[in-house]
């Protein structure tokens, strides 16, 4: 018996003795040094393979089935303290975490399965819905990817691809996976749903709403198909059908607090004071997860404002608030960071941007950004432009907020090589979508982006957005935003120091890009609607559309948290809205507040 043979031997009396964990490492080593020797991938085959007592795998078949998720957690980490390097039992344990909504904790799980049992396709499976529940759908395409062909039962796999599909607004791929559950069983509920939410997101309220009472047909009561329905006709204007069935929610899951919180905006007037009873007892009763608890005090919250009652919304608010940056885990530092970045290309690449040469293809349309902060009034421009015939609004697009960070990470990219890849990329994104000769992209947060998107698109136009600093800081405050970008949104401080990195960015790109900036002042819109109205369409190149064409075209689908004041008459004094607030912000805001009359 040669050397090599000795050493796999001894590994596999130590695993005779139980002693796994050092049988583990010592075939590791010789892995290591003799990685095709197949007597190894036996003996390390056997490991994985180490049976756990059918006893073990039934309690914790029954912990899990009874919630008793600590004390699940607690007997796993027991067995595998006996066995570390048993992939099934990490996998159980990923899979009590994932049940718990852990997912961060449960994805560590799967990755140390993965160790000990690399390919196995349940495994990778299970880490692709981790990532997905984690909002990261292109680590999560990898996993469901490899796990696909191998897998016995395979829907569950298919659906969450097309999810992932559907938040990367990849409508085509997205699709053609949702036709293959649907030619498999066309009665499939959940896959009639998404599809639907693809035709939902690129504003095709006409196709998606048949489909979601489709869904609701075969599945009465089907909560995610109800929610999206409800969204469908709020998105459309047609209020009182969203209220109707909003309720329909409430009353079929009376714990869900974001349709409670929709209804507080729609009308809190309507709202029982039973229903208010009913969701703080689940609340104190521990019944709600940490994002119902956010939707549940931002509804209070409105209730209370509507009531005049100042102190009580501001410290529901506040609850909410609170919760809602744990959820997230935000911290102001990688806001700082990434402006920090962004800058920092700019000043690195300075002497190579006056020499580079305008794309050699023409677009057909123009882009229209038009950006700010958010809540400084971007939704009213963006409908007040909509009302023109060859314009299209395509709404807040996600698409420079994804590429250009990516892009970024690459130290060594040249900006030529840059500012192409941003220009296509953003180009094959919006191909789906129905567009005119301008195109609008109301993505508040392009801001940031102002000197790539100059780069990128020459032709575009760019309509920055400026409104009272305060107003804006309070407005961001006041609204449950739910994209982790806005994270700072939720803690006063950190609104503070945001609105000061935004100012000095904007700054940064005017003292570049100034003559390719059109300003506009909220209250100055306000104040002189029409003026301002002929004032940008001038810029624009286009004609003042006729009163006439504005009341025959809809305008633009309001999908933001704008919805609900764009039918509404203008409020002139709503920059002055804070004011009410001034006794529980101002602390927070002072350095914001000496921006106010500059």
């Amino acid at each position: 018996m040669d050397y090599l043979q000795f050493q796999i031997q001894q590994a596999l009396s130590l695993i005779k003795e139980k002693s796994y964990h050092k049988a583990f490492y010592q075939l590791k080593r010789l892995e290591t040094s003799h990685p095709f020797d197949q007597s190894i991938k036996s003996a390390l085959n056997k490991l994985a393979l180490v049976p756990i007592e059918a006893k073990a795998y039934a309690k914790i078949t029954k912990l899990i089935k009874t919630s008793h998720i600590e004390e699940g957690i607690a007997f796993i980490k027991a067995l595998i303290h006996e066995n570390p390097i048993s992939s099934a039992l990490w996998s159980q344990l990923g899979d009590i975490y994932r049940r718990g909504k852990f997912p961060k904790k449960a994805v560590a799980c799967f990755k140390k399965a993965l160790e000990y049992d690399r390919d196995n396709a349940d495994i990778q499976n299970k880490l692709g819905i981790c990532y997905f529940q984690l909002q990261q759908p292109l680590t999560a395409l990898t996993y469901l990817q490899k796990s696909f062909p191998y897998l016995k039962n395979t829907s569950e796999t298919h659906r969450i691809m097309a999810m992932c599909y559907l938040y990367l607004d990849d409508f085509k791929k997205g699709m053609a996976v949702v036709s293959d559950i649907l030619h498999q069983n066309p009665e499939d509920y959940v896959a009639i749903t998404i599809k639907a939410n693809f035709y939902q997101s690129i504003n095709d309220f006409q196709t998606a709403i048949p489909l979601y009472k489709d869904a609701i047909r075969l599945k009465p009561g089907y909560e995610d198909a109800l929610m999206n329905l409800a969204m469908c006709y709020e998105f459309a204007n047609q209020s009182r059908d969203a209220e109707a069935i909003y309720q329909q929610v409430m009353k079929s899951h009376p714990n869900n607090t974001e349709a409670f919180r929709r209804l507080t905006i729609i009308n809190p007037d309507h709202i029982n004071a039973s229903t208010i009873t009913s969701l703080k007892s689940n609340y104190e009763n521990q019944k709600m997860d940490i994002k119902q608890s956010v939707a549940f005090f931002h509804g209070l919250a409105n209730i209370k404002f509507a009531k005049s009652d100042l102190a009580g919304g501001f410290d529901d608010l506040t609850r909410g608030n609170s919760l809602n940056k744990k959820i997230y885990g935000y911290s102001i530092q990688n806001d700082q960071d990434k402006f920090k970045t962004i800058k920092t290309f700019f000043e690195d690449h300075h002497g190579k941007l006056s020499s580079l040469k305008a794309p050699l293809e023409t677009l057909p349309h123009t882009p229209i950004f038009i950006l700010g902060m958010p809540r400084s009034g971007t939704t009213l421009i963006e409908q007040t432009l909509a009302k023109h015939e060859k314009i299209s609004p395509l709404g807040e697009l996600p698409y420079l907020g994804e590429i250009i960070p990516e892009m970024l990470k690459q130290q060594s990219i040249q900006p030529a090589e840059m500012f192409n890849g941003i220009r296509n990329r953003y180009l094959e994104k919006i191909d789906p979508r129905p567009l005119k000769e301008f195109n609008i992209d109301k993505t508040p947060h392009n801001f940031l982006y102002v000197g790539f998107i100059r780069h990128a698109f020459p032709e575009a136009k760019i309509l920055h957005i400026k409104r009272s600093p305060m107003a804006v800081c309070w407005s961001n405050y006041r609204t449950n935003f739910t994209a982790s970008g806005l994270g700072y949104s939720n803690d006063l401080n950190d609104i503070a120091i945001y609105y000061h990195l935004y100012r000095d960015l904007m700054q940064f790109w005017s003292e570049r890009y100034q003559d390719h900036i059109k300003e506009i002042v909220y209250e100055d819109f306000l104040d002189q609607p029409e003026d301002k109205k002929n004032d940008i369409f001038e810029y624009l190149g286009l004609s003042v559309p006729s009163t006439k064409e504005q009341e025959t075209e809809e305008g633009a689908v309001v999908r933001t948290a704008s919805r609900n004041q764009v039918n509404k008459p203008i409020y002139k004094n709503s920059s002055n809205q804070w004011k009410k607030m001034s006794d529980y912000i101002l602390p927070q805001l002072e350095t914001v507040m000496r921006l106010e009359n500059e």
